[in-house]
């Protein structure tokens, strides 16, 4: 499976770590993974900002790890991995670039202005939700340690 940059399963968890390629998901909301299930019960009931617990078997250990994640809108996770899939290929087609190749390419990333915009804007507001809470952990540190401002 593929993370998709910009995903829910992108962000990182609390603890540091975030579902990457090679990791196994076990379970998504209690029920076992299948590869016929897998789909339905990601999506769920397609409300965007409904929350998904996904268990996963990192790649580089044995170790289950439990992610808590909001859903997104699938259309804009699908036109962001249409996104990196392009921009993959041009990188392929650079090694020996054939200019009706990267043209082809250069035309399908032209429809795409709008999801980097889009991608954008989910990095400015990840940013900001990242400066509220080391805000709020500076605030509780100066009050435990009373430290006035």
């Amino acid at each position: 499976a593929m993370v998709v940059p910009g995903g829910p399963a992108f962000k990182q968890a609390k603890d540091g770590k975030r579902i990457e390629k090679g990791d196994v998901l076990t379970q998504i909301d209690q029920k076992e993974v299948t590869a016929s299930n897998i789909i339905p019960l990601l999506r769920g009931v397609d409300i965007v900002g409904s929350m998904v617990t996904i268990n996963v078997k990192k790649a580089e250990s044995s170790k289950l790890h439990t992610f808590n994640l909001h859903r997104s809108d699938i259309r804009s996770v699908e036109k962001m991995k249409d996104l990196y899939m392009k921009l993959a290929e041009l990188q392929a087609e650079s090694r020996a670039p054939r200019q009706d190749k990267v043209e082809a390419i250069a035309k399908a990333l032209e429809s795409q202005i709008g999801v980097v915009t889009d991608w954008a804007k989910l990095v400015e507001d990840s940013l900001r939700a990242h400066n509220e809470d080391l805000e709020a952990l500076v605030a509780q540190y100066m009050e435990k340690h009373q430290i006035d401002a």
